[in-house]
């Protein structure tokens, strides 16, 4: 891969780059049509495992949630059993 500062010097003031130079300058970038590759850039893959951690820790909250919830709607449950039973003497 060309560095920026040989590509630079290549197309500085007075210099004629020739087609392979060119050529160079071209490969050295991504053109706007074409897909670019996750891991070329940077910081996306820990910023995908992080997401993907956060989503994790969410789905765990929310099955500890819901788990604690069904315990108390199913206590509820059978209080207004009793409740009615009571009633209905």
């Amino acid at each position: 891969m060309t560095t920026i500062e040989q590509l630079k010097d290549w197309f500085s003031k007075g210099k004629t780059p020739t087609q392979e130079q060119f050529h160079e300058l071209l490969d050295s970038y991504f053109h706007k049509d074409s897909s670019l590759p996750f891991d070329k850039v940077e910081s996306l893959s820990d910023f995908v495992e992080d997401q993907d951690r956060k989503i994790q820790q969410l789905r765990s909250d929310l099955d500890f949630i819901y788990e604690n919830h069904s315990r108390e709607i199913a206590r509820l449950r059978q209080r207004v059993e009793r409740i009615e039973q009571i009633l209905n003497l």
